[in-house]
């Protein structure tokens, strides 16, 4: 089971997941959370806090552009699995948030201008 098809299996019962730094955070009803459950989050833990945090800075970098929270929301779960492995590659935190933003943009239909920085980056990286 990926960590999109736990995220799902929660939603679907009514569990709730949130990221809080390195801990993987949850809201339900008491009836809800089995021992199945629990050990199901335990062995998804670190997939599962992957894909949240992807998701939120995506939320986050959405609704600094002005976009509906929708575009973040219906993206599919493979999405969000690539969104997150693909932040990890700059370790730079705003080059991460400029790279969000330039993928948001693609997303919504905004001509996505390729920042400055990027584009100099990636030219000196590259070998002819």
């Amino acid at each position: 089971m990926t960590a999109a098809d736990v995220i799902r299996e929660m939603e679907a019962v009514g569990i709730h997941l949130t990221v809080h730094g390195d801990r993987l955070l949850y809201r339900a009803r008491p009836d809800v959370l089995t021992a199945e459950v629990m050990q199901t989050l335990r062995e998804n833990k670190a997939e599962l806090l992957s894909l949240i945090t992807a998701r939120d800075h995506l939320l986050s970098a959405a609704r600094e552009l002005g976009l509906p929270d929708k575009i973040v929301l219906d993206l599919p779960a493979s999405e969000l699995a690539a969104t997150a492995e693909q932040s990890t590659w700059y370790a730079d935190a705003e080059m991460q948030h400029k790279l969000l933003v330039f993928y948001l943009r693609s997303l919504a239909g905004i001509e996505p201008a390729l920042p400055g920085s990027l584009a100099a980056r990636d030219q000196a990286r590259h070998i002819p």
